[in-house]
């Protein structure tokens, strides 16, 4: 008998477990582990380019907390015609101790939002359910990303 609970405890056990994993593993419906790496990518591709249209974006510094945000189409457009061309490389895990900036998008007919943080990589979240290629993917040029962000940035900052 004590065999028998022992048994069905440690099924239960490993269906709460294997629940709490998809769970935990991000909103793409994948396990991480068991999504394909791709070793290299542009920018665009991380987020589906083709197949989004980002409504809002709100760009944070992490070194002060603060954060701004626009639903402007233009800004928001010049802001990626200038990202999307960057190469981004996997690295098996994050170089960074901390990040300087963070950009949250709200895309058009798809639900959640994604994040890309310099130097972390892609992430979805609240349900994001549009394409994601997620991991740690470090620039290839990493001032010139910088110096994209920052000027952003700086622009939604004088403009509020």
């Amino acid at each position: 008998m004590k065999r028998l609970r022992l048994k069905v405890v440690l099924l239960i056990s490993c269906i709460f477990s294997s629940i709490l994993i998809i769970n935990l593993s991000g909103c793409s419906g994948k396990l991480p582990f068991l999504s394909k790496t791709e070793k290299s990518m542009l920018f665009s591709d991380g987020y589906d380019k083709a197949n989004v249209t980002i409504e809002k974006v709100k760009i944070s510094d992490g070194n002060t907390g603060k954060s701004f945000e626009t639903e402007d189409q233009e800004m928001i457009r010049s802001l990626f015609d200038e990202l999307d061309t960057q190469k981004l490389s996997f690295r098996d895990g994050s170089l960074a101790s901390g990040w300087s900036y963070s950009i949250d998008c709200t895309c058009k007919g798809i639900s959640g939002q994604f994040s890309y943080t310099l130097d972390s990589g892609f992430v979805g979240y609240d349900g994001y359910s549009g394409k994601l290629i997620t991991g740690f993917y470090v620039a290839d040029d990493y001032d010139s990303i910088y110096k994209t962000l920052q000027n952003f940035y700086n622009e939604l900052s004088t403009s509020t």
